[in-house]
């Protein structure tokens, strides 16, 4: 262009460049297929460095456009499709996107990020910096989203925020697995040829681009001369900022966006340009001719000359960027500098260049947009910091100079009640974290270096000995920034401190002062002796695990999980509230609270005043209370216990009536929630609704002790005018907000913290996987671990012992760990007289209930012992761990038993031990001598259930379960007979003394022999026809039926399986159900070498996985536990339903057994992973057999992580039509099956879906 070849343009360019004190300037300009640079000054002062367009510039914001990019070429990828642009970010970071209101977590999508459109404000002082302890990352500013204040509701206003353009970094990271640099490097900068960009200062040296790189520029007025340093590295700001590029490089980028060139596609294009939000020009744009000025994603569109621009800027302390192209004139430009002028250069430039360039009077199109309440992108002059992108909150505060009054420090003349070292001392903010404020040079002073746009503050006192200004430098004290700042003072001491950081919030982000500095705080002359108590619970609260308060909220729509654990309670809250497609038969509003102590609990349930179900919604929602749960921990002088529980407010969007309320074991919900709906009036008429000031009430109940109350207090929050009214028991409420405190006075447990639950090589975990050990520590104690939640917050002998043999690899070992947890809470509670492991535990108020109903006045726990399976699993798990930690045989054995269950006093944990194992010796004596189903295992007498599938048809109506029997059983004597040659876990007697080669063979018998037991095959032509019949008969799945896999994964024109169960000893005949069952024997043995044997199972169980279902195990959701299309019996197919709590649904703990099974099999094929002893089988040399299960493991691993986000989940199910084929569905939100009274809910986390933590995909079998 004549512009910028001007004999005058160098000229013209020096000049801005000096007027606006940049040192160094590189311009990059694209016309057509012409590209041309040029560079400017200098990249370091100091060095007298020549400025080229290959000088690398950190480009602050511009690099929103990159992230854009990316995200846009995410959207794109076939292979994510669930990532759309209007995907809502909390369903694609379920355990991660969690803002500060659910109105927010609930709707922000993709494009409201992109678009500035989320109502978050910036936050920017929020974020912790490199040389913070803990320095944030990109999933950290994610999390920490919920501890933020909004500044308006979602799509309403434009406000420009950094951190949402890191968390779209974490969703291309969580999606993809790759590091957001090697995204960009992969799918924009290798493509683009644009080999001199990178992320980070770090990542230009990585490539050998050191000497490169500008230095950063700030203008010092005092000494009249330029301080120079260099580019920082801002982990934290990723996405937002730290792209390091050159005008060569970058133009590169635009000239792909005008073409339309690889990688950015049209599809992409377009992605990237429409507009997203609108905000009003400012004055100097209106004087250019600019009316209105739209976000679109990373760039700003507006109009200019009656040309479409496009662009954006970058600025940070020391450098500064901007870049516009014109897509109809072909035309882009980049300019980079290194100081913080650079825009203003920039700006007058890019004028000048599309005056020059616009050739055309076409008119433009304007974009029908509702105004909306915007304010103006922050000025560049007050945003110096060092990180790689701008504050957002620029221009908060006041200037600098004030008309009132400040006094500072002691020499202030205002008289003082208050020392200084009153303010001083630790404060702490949960978005912000802490702020320490301390003594210097005589006065009030906060060093914040370590946040990612650090800063320092003095405070000049302006009135009342509590209103403050701050005056805030930054990190190059390029000028005072004063900040409004307030303390809140009681009985003498400042116990909370409020500051200006964002303004746009509308209070002040208040601090509050640990409990520590204000015991320190004490007026008064402290004893030696109190000096002392003092120190020693400084020391206590200064540890890392004083009292960590840990929270999670998890959706799993329509119930809203809110979990909240410190050192004095543990509770989950549970808040239904039904969606616009939920059945609303099933679905209704309630709130649960869920406490594991006693197994306790409170559930509400509401219905809409106008009676039209659906209409009311309920909701959790931040307070000064909590976030939004607060915890409540009260002395009582009448009670031995304090009162704990939680509190918080629940909002109604109607008029609602409050019509039953439940009050106390989490067994008395369950009895109603999922069987009849009948309350045992001996719990509800003691139930007590009682009228309390400011308009509330309090339901009460007196637990059958005589000692235990569990309260729920409902008052008015907000509303004051607001009355609560009770007529009948039920209590009234009008549209608003409510305070609601759940409590009772009931011993605790005492919860293992997440460093705790994990051993020492796992600990990375804490932070990897921070929700699921967040989720483990939730179920596990010191005495035990608990099944799941809100459901089964108690000991569940199988679900805890499946959960640790899964895993093991990463849980902790040794002396108050949570291995020993599962293995002496299941010690604690054997049948002495017969050595069965306990099921389930009864505690609480349900035990007194039933200590009663048997005319027993006696609080003590009941055990129950109806299974069959559980047995089994506890010599495995002994042998497995001491295996590893011989040393804690003696120790753990030799524990006293009868804590727990009473009846066991005057033994040992070893000695209930050898009663079990001499049940299993006795049990299984009878199938070595004679192999037949008659001497098989079965359920016990008068029990439907006896194994994991305890619902009444999980078994359909089988009593000879295939687990038990082909993998547990000798699983369980292969343990034994490792644990008798073990000194000190059985006794050295003459029962025992043959052990060692006795149960070894009694498992290989029962290992081979059981197996024919259950075989079957049918014809592919049966197995087709069947298949056709059942997609016709079923009433939930009406889609393809997949009888080509059928032939496509047989044996030699057959269907080989195994059956789910045999009916009885009398009636052998075979439950003719696909299952996934055969992953226990995958898993706990290593299959038999016999290769007729190998190749039948170990196909028929690749076989299973292989075919799609309704043919086989596999959907997109997952692979479900059974399947009952191939058996032609049509009350298989009435009973084994999407809705079956053990029907054609998946359970997460099975896609982990499953998978591990698998690996295992595999690994024997490998010599250098294979434990078997006799070398690798023979099953591994069989091509066909070990291509099947090698494809089925991928196969499964591949349908695994496509439902990460579900995998800590108990059980889930699907939906099918035609039209869109799979969808998920909670389990609970179904309609039961047929002769059920209800579905069943499924608990949002369970003990054994968190096995995921230690099940990974092996890549070797990729």
């Amino acid at each position: 262009m004549d512009l910028f070849n001007s004999p005058n343009f160098n000229r013209h360019v020096e000049t801005l460049m000096q007027k606006n004190r940049v040192p160094g300037l590189s311009i990059a300009i694209v016309q057509g297929d012409h590209v041309r640079s040029a560079g400017y000054g200098f990249t370091s002062i100091e060095a007298q460095e020549s400025c080229t367009p290959d000088t690398l510039f950190d480009i602050a914001s511009s690099s929103k456009s990159l992230t854009a990019a990316a995200i846009a070429l995410l959207v794109e990828d076939v292979n994510f499709p669930e990532v759309r642009f209007d995907s809502i970010m909390s369903e694609l970071l379920p355990d991660d996107f969690v803002m500060s209101e659910d109105l927010h977590t609930k709707t922000v999508s993709v494009d409201d990020l992109l678009g500035h459109h989320t109502g978050m404000p910036g936050h920017d002082d929020s974020y912790m910096g490199i040389r913070a302890a803990e320095p944030d990352d990109a999933p950290s500013i994610t999390r920490n989203l919920r501890n933020l204040a909004v500044a308006a509701p979602p799509r309403t206003r434009y406000i420009y925020c950094n951190m949402m353009y890191t968390v779209l970094t974490h969703l291309i990271e969580a999606k993809t697995g790759q590091r957001f640099n090697k995204f960009l490097q992969e799918r924009i900068f290798d493509p683009l040829g644009m080999t001199s960009s990178s992320l980070q200062p770090e990542g230009a040296k990585a490539k050998g681009h050191d000497q490169r790189l500008a230095k950063g520029h700030v203008w010092d007025k005092k000494s009249t001369s330029y301080r120079e340093f260099d580019a920082v590295n801002c982990p934290e700001g990723q996405g937002a900022g730290s792209v390091i590029s050159s005008a060569n490089d970058f133009i590169k980028f635009l000239k792909a966006l005008i073409d339309h060139d690889e990688p950015i596609s049209e599809d992409v294009y377009q992605g990237m340009t429409r507009p997203r939000s609108e905000r009003g020009a400012n004055h100097r744009q209106r004087k250019a001719g600019i009316d209105r000025i739209f976000y679109a994603a990373g760039m700003d569109l507006y109009w200019q000359n009656e040309q479409e621009v496009f662009g954006h800027s970058g600025d940070i302390t020391g450098f500064g960027s901007r870049f516009v192209f014109l897509p109809e004139l072909k035309f882009g430009a980049v300019v980079m500098g290194n100081s913080s002028g650079t825009n203003s250069v920039a700006a007058q430039l890019f004028r000048e260049f599309i005056e020059e360039v616009a050739k055309s009077n076409l008119e433009h199109q304007p974009l029908s947009m509702r105004p909306l309440e915007v304010r103006e992108k922050p000025k560049s002059d007050s945003q110096n910091h060092p990180c790689g992108v701008a504050k957002t909150n620029g221009g908060k505060g006041k200037d600098q100079k004030t008309d009132a009054p400040t006094m500072s420090g002691v020499n202030a003349t205002l008289q003082r009640n208050i020392t200084l070292e009153a303010y001083t001392g630790d404060y702490w903010n949960p978005g912000y974290r802490n702020m320490k404020v301390e003594i210097r040079d005589n006065g009030l002073f906060i060093d914040a270096k370590d946040r990612s746009m650090g800063f320092t503050a003095r405070l000049k006192h302006r009135r009342d000995q509590t209103v403050y200004d701050a005056h805030v430098r930054d990190a190059f004290e390029t000028g005072d920034e004063v900040l409004r700042t307030e303390c809140v003072i009681e009985d003498g001491r400042v116990i909370r401190m409020g500051m200006d950081l964002e303004p746009l919030v509308g209070d002040l982000i208040w601090f509050s002062k640990s409990l520590i500095e204000l015991l320190f705080c004490l007026p008064g002359k402290m004893t030696p002796l109190f000096a002392v108590l003092l120190a020693i619970l400084y020391a206590t609260f200064a540890s890392a695990d004083s009292c960590p308060v840990i929270t999670q909220q998890l959706r799993d729509p329509p119930y809203e999980n809110y979990f909240y654990s410190d050192c004095n309670t543990d509770a989950q809250v549970v808040v239904t509230s039904p969606l616009p497609d939920s059945n609303l038969s099933i679905i209704g509003p309630r709130l649960i609270v869920a406490w594991p102590a006693g197994n306790s609990g409170i559930c509400t349930f509401f219905q809409p005043q106008d009676e039209k179900n659906g209409t009311l919604a309920i909701e959790l929602v931040n307070s000064t209370l909590g976030s939004p749960l607060g915890v409540i921990n009260r002395e009582d002088k009448d009670s031995d216990y304090p009162y704990v529980g939680v509190e918080g407010v629940l909002s109604l969007n109607s008029s609602a009536n409050l019509t039953v309320a439940i009050l106390g074991s989490i067994r008395n919900i369950r009895d109603f929630t999922e069987g009849p709906s009948i309350i045992n009036p001996v719990i509800q008429n003691a139930t007590n609704y009682t009228r309390v000031n400011n308009g509330g009430v309090l339901i009460s109940r007196l637990w059958l002790d005589n000692v235990t109350t569990t309260n729920l207090l409902l008052e008015p929050w907000e509303n004051k005018d607001s009355r609560l009214s009770i007529y009948n028991d039920t209590v009234s409420f009008g549209a608003g907000f409510y305070h609601f405190s759940a409590s009772f006075n009931y011993p605790q447990l005492k919860q293992l913290s997440p460093q705790q639950v994990l051993n020492n090589q796992s600990q990375a975990l804490t932070k990897k996987e921070q929700s699921e050990v967040r989720s483990l520590s939730f179920f596990s104690y010191t005495d035990k671990l608990l099944a799941g939640g809100w459901r089964f917050l108690t000991y569940f002998g199988r679900d805890t012992m499946i959960a640790a043999l899964l895993l093991e690899p990463v849980l902790s070992a040794g002396n108050n760990s949570a291995l020993e947890a599962v293995i002496g809470a299941v010690l604690e509670r054997i049948n002495r007289t017969d050595g069965s492991v306990s099921h389930e535990e009864t505690i609480g108020d349900y035990a007194t209930l039933l200590n009663l109903q048997n005319g027993i006045d006696s609080t003590a726990p009941g055990f129950t012992y109806p299974m069959i399976d559980t047995d089994y699993f506890l010599p495995v798990l002994m042998d497995r761990y001491f295996s590893a930690t011989p040393k804690r045989v003696k120790p753990l054995l030799s524990t006293k038993a009868g804590e727990v269950d009473v009846e066991n006093r005057n033994l040992t944990w070893g000695n209930l031990s050898y009663i079990n194992a001499q049940k299993i010796m006795n049990i299984t004596a009878a199938f070595e001598k004679e192999q037949s189903v008659k001497n098989l295992i079965q359920l016990k007498k008068g029990e439907l259930v006896g194994q994991w599938r305890d619902s009444t048809y999980g078994l359909a109506n089988g009593r000879i379960p295939f687990d038990v029997n082909c993998a547990l059983v000798p699983a369980a004597l292969y343990a034994i007979s490792s644990l008798a040659k073990v000194s000190g876990v059985y006794p050295n007697n003459s029962v025992t003394k043959d052990w060692s080669t006795v149960a070894a063979k009694r498992a290989k018998i029962w290992e081979d022999r059981t197996l024919p037991l259950f075989e079957y095959n049918l014809t592919v032509g049966t197995a087709t026809s069947n298949l056709k019949d059942y997609v016709k008969e079923n009433t939930f799945y009406d889609g393809p039926t997949h009888t080509d896999s059928v032939a496509n994964y047989s044996s030699s024109g057959k269907v080989v399986d195994y059956a789910l169960a045999i009916n009885t000893t009398k009636d052998e005949e075979k439950i003719r159900i696909t299952h996934t069952d055969t992953a226990f024997r995958l898993f706990l043995l290593n299959s038999t070498n016999d290769a007729q044997l190998t190749t039948s199972f170990l196909n028929a169980t690749a076989n299973a996985i292989l075919r799609p279902f309704p043919a086989g195990l596999s959907t997109p959701l997952g692979i479900v536990v059974a399947n009952p299309a191939l058996a032609g019996n049509e009350v298989f197919t009435a009973n084994f339903t999407n809705a079956a709590y053990h029907g054609t649904v998946v359970w997460s703990w099975q896609l982990a057994l499953m998978a591990k099974g698998l690996e295992r099999q595999l690994a024997r094929c490998s010599s250098s992973q294979s434990n078997d002893d006799d070398g690798v089988p023979a099953f591994c040399s069989n091509n066909g057999v070990h291509t099947a299960l090698k494809s089925a493991y991928n196969r499964l691993w591949d349908i695994i992580e496509d439902n990460s986000e579900r995998l800590q989940s108990e059980v889930w199910s699907w939906s099918y039509s035609s039209k869109s084929g799979y969808k998920f569905a909670p389990l609970g939100t179904l309609p039961p099956p047929p002769g059920l009274s209800s579905g069943t809910e499924s608990n949002v986390r369970q003990l054994w879906s968190l096995t995921f933590l230690a099940v990974k995909r092996n890549k070797d079998f990729a």
